[in-house]
């Protein structure tokens, strides 16, 4: 089956392989190939791209709770130590 790879590389399966053919600036092909909409495959090339060139976006925070400490209390102090963790659970993004 067709497909599309990470790399924004179309993949066409051959009896003998495969040819590879970019995306970028073949998008109306794409779309007809896999027979999704052109919007679809818009959308997948400006977050693969912008994927590529900032790298994975977010904040990881790893934490252990304290021996016998229930989540609930380790929730309420890291909101009391860390704003952004605070902003995350409230819903506010800014």
């Amino acid at each position: 089956m067709p497909g599309v790879t990470k790399r924004l590389v179309l993949i066409l399966p051959t009896p003998r392989g495969h040819i590879e053919e970019p995306v970028v600036g073949n998008e109306g092909r794409v779309a007809e190939v896999l027979g999704i909409s052109l919007e679809t495959v818009r959308e997948r090339v400006r977050v693969l791209t912008r994927r590529r060139e900032l790298g994975r976006t977010g904040v990881y925070l790893k934490v252990e709770p304290r021996p016998g400490e229930p989540l609930e209390e380790t929730v309420r102090r890291l909101s009391a130590s860390n704003p952004f963790f605070r902003r995350m659970i409230s819903g506010r993004r800014g």
